[in-house]
């Protein structure tokens, strides 16, 4: 179901009418989460904005009517592959323009969330609270719930974004006693990631855009396996392959002079292990 909801995602802005643009999409639960965090940051009346939000007549009616047309203008819902990849050509992005679209908005308000000058509230940035059984964080199967949010997430995206930043794992027995209100450890420190935005410059796929300020930082030995959470084990990666590092067809290790490395791999084939850094016009070469 996740994929699912993952493949049906768009953002997509409308043609100026009457001085007004109108905005349509359909967000995962997790790109959802993250967005309505910042935005109820600067609408809580105790964050010092003088930003204040009132719903107009007819929000309803026009709200449905996206959701209907956003419907209609979706994919059909079956199941495409994450990247595409063979023998000779380097693996292809498979998202849509919309898709693009709706990446960057979760981009732009993750990055937001952790801006020092974004309000407070009770004290802290806006904060993802990710509530999961210990048992499932651990092993990567079952589900978790974003507070506020009615949709559960896989227990496997929770331990990802656990690692990202701006979010806090909450971890619950099976009675749902809370266990744990997440671990500190995971995430990078601003001063981190300041050093992997001047080493990586942005996310390391080859090819991908997306700035070091939108990125999310990945743990190359995954955090639960006992991976540091030091410059030596970490690198930048967009959300979206953030999302697909884990099934392939790229690679990533740590090099011996302490910068990550990457390749792709199809069945037998890989290209040889090369430097990983932010270089949006570069395909690795496929192996002879």
């Amino acid at each position: 179901m996740e994929k699912a909801a993952i493949e049906k995602r768009f953002f997509r802005l409308g043609h100026a009418r009457d001085g007004l643009v109108r905005l349509t999409g359909l967000l995962p639960v997790e790109q959802a989460a993250a967005i309505r965090a910042v935005l109820d940051a600067y609408v809580n009346p105790r964050a010092g904005s003088s930003v204040a939000f009132t719903p107009g007549a007819g929000t309803a009616a026009d709200a449905a009517e996206n959701d209907d047309a956003a419907e209609n203008d979706s994919a059909d819902g079956s199941a495409k592959p994450l990247l595409v990849a063979s023998e000779t050509q380097p693996p292809t992005d498979t998202r849509t323009r919309d898709q693009k679209r709706a990446d960057v908005l979760h981009a732009v308000f993750t990055a937001a969330a952790r801006a020092p000058e974004t309000p407070t509230m009770g004290g802290a940035h806006p904060t993802i609270l990710v509530v999961v059984n210990r048992d499932d964080f651990e092993s990567g199967h079952g589900t978790a719930r974003i507070d506020g949010e009615d949709h559960p997430i896989t227990a496997q995206t929770a331990r990802r974004i656990a690692e990202t930043g701006g979010y806090q794992e909450v971890l619950v027995g099976p009675s749902g006693k809370i266990l744990n209100l997440g671990d500190t450890h995971r995430c990078a420190t601003p001063q981190q990631r300041r050093a992997l935005a001047v080493r990586d410059k942005g996310c390391v796929i080859p090819g991908c855009t997306t700035p070091a300020r939108w990125c999310e930082v990945h743990h190359i030995d995954p955090h639960r396996d006992g991976g540091p959470t030091d410059i030596h084990n970490l690198t930048l990666l967009c959300w979206w392959h953030h999302t697909t590092i884990d099934t392939g067809p790229y690679q990533l290790r740590m090099g011996e002079d302490g910068t990550p490395e990457i390749r792709w791999v199809f069945g037998s084939h890989a290209t040889a292990w090369t430097t990983a850094t932010h270089t949006p016009k570069r395909n690795l070469t496929p192996a002879a």
